[in-house]
């Protein structure tokens, strides 16, 4: 039984390729539509891309000679590192990334092209790590950051990319460590900063202020610079 199993799975691996088409043999035309070279026509079917060594690196479903449908991608063990949804060579639907283990790291939401809806991240023991929302391609509303254990740190509010609302950063039990409140980008304060018991600290003069701002690093950001 042994001696045939890895020729079984040789057989059942060709067998699910079978009617793939390597992507280098699609000729790319105008408007980015892939043509069959023989027969000259917009392409229907699996294309397959590979690394050197013959792994599969890529499964992209096309349709009349746009990608459409589930786009998978591989590292060269074969585990999943990516997913991404196509509908008529458009972005559409969940856009996913993996660790090298295979545990999800990151996903967003896609509506034609542009990022749109929840967007998370995770870490790698699967705990939360992130999370925000998206409207027309850009961040707008609560975003949300958290410890690998699970413990909430920093809190923000965006409108079209830019920090407009109060941004919270939090110890590690709960209490909060500062806030800052941001107009169109721009700290509208110099905001406030608490002791780890709940008690505020005192105002910075404003000599002070300056060198505590250049050495605290910018609270906030994108979810995709925290990867």
């Amino acid at each position: 039984m042994k001696k045939i199993f890895l020729p079984v799975l040789l057989v059942l691996a060709s067998f699910l390729y079978a009617e793939g088409v390597r992507i280098s043999d699609l000729a790319l035309g105008q408007e980015g539509i892939l043509f069959d070279e023989k027969t000259k026509a917009p392409f229907t079917g699996l294309a397959l891309d590979y690394y050197a060594d013959g792994a599969i690196k890529a499964e992209i479903p096309v349709t009349e000679g746009k990608f459409d449908g589930l786009m998978k991608l591989y590292d060269q063990r074969g585990i999943r590192h990516g997913e991404i949804n196509y509908k008529a060579g458009v972005l559409e639907g969940p856009v996913r990334d993996y660790y090298k283990s295979g545990v999800l790291k990151t996903e967003t939401i896609y509506r034609n092209n542009l990022k749109e809806g929840m967007a998370k991240s995770y870490y790698e023991n699967g705990t939360i790590r992130s999370f925000g929302y998206y409207a027309n391609g850009k961040k707008n509303g609560a975003e949300k950051i958290y410890s690998e254990e699970g413990k909430l740190t920093e809190t923000a509010v965006y409108t079209n990319d830019l920090y407009n609302g109060l941004i919270t950063r939090y110890y590690g039990n709960g209490r909060v460590a500062s806030e800052v409140l941001y107009k169109n980008g721009k700290a509208a304060g110099p905001g406030r900063q608490f002791y780890e018991d709940g008690r505020e600290k005192p105002q910075a003069g404003k000599l002070e202020k300056v060198v505590a701002e250049m050495k605290t690093p910018k609270i906030g950001g994108n979810l995709e610079e925290r990867e």
